[in-house]
């Protein structure tokens, strides 16, 4: 029966780590600055249309004719803040577009974007 060396064994030993150091190396994948804030891989998704409202426990959404309040906690109806029927300007039979809007910091005024201009990507004059 033949014997192996120390120096065969040894060898085979150190041939064996770096190998399966290699393969262990390449399952995992690096987390990188890119992956996050480049790729956005991890960024949030958000719920187009839906504004927070002051009091932290309900939230503004668009539907077709009206906007509505939504409670965070169930997500269900509230209330409604307007419809389009309330905004038919006098002598006109059309409502005014309900597509952008914004609320004042007290929450009680609402403005509507009317006959607007794009600018520049998300930019626009009204």
């Amino acid at each position: 029966m033949k014997k192996f060396s120390p120096f065969v064994f040894i060898s085979f030993l150190i041939v064996n780590l770096l190998i399966s150091s290699v393969f262990a190396q390449t399952e995992k994948k690096e987390l990188t600055l890119n992956d996050v804030f480049k790729s956005r891989k991890f960024y949030a998704s958000g719920v187009y249309g839906m504004k927070p409202l002051n009091d932290g426990e309900h939230f503004c959404m668009m539907k077709k004719d009206s906007l509505n309040i939504y409670s965070y906690k169930t997500g269900e109806y509230y209330g409604t803040i307007v419809t389009s029927q309330q905004l038919i300007p006098e002598g006109d039979t059309t409502p005014i577009p309900m597509y952008r809007y914004q609320l004042s910091k007290d929450e009680k005024k609402i403005i509507f974007s009317t006959k607007t201009e794009s600018i520049y990507r998300r930019s626009s004059i009204s």
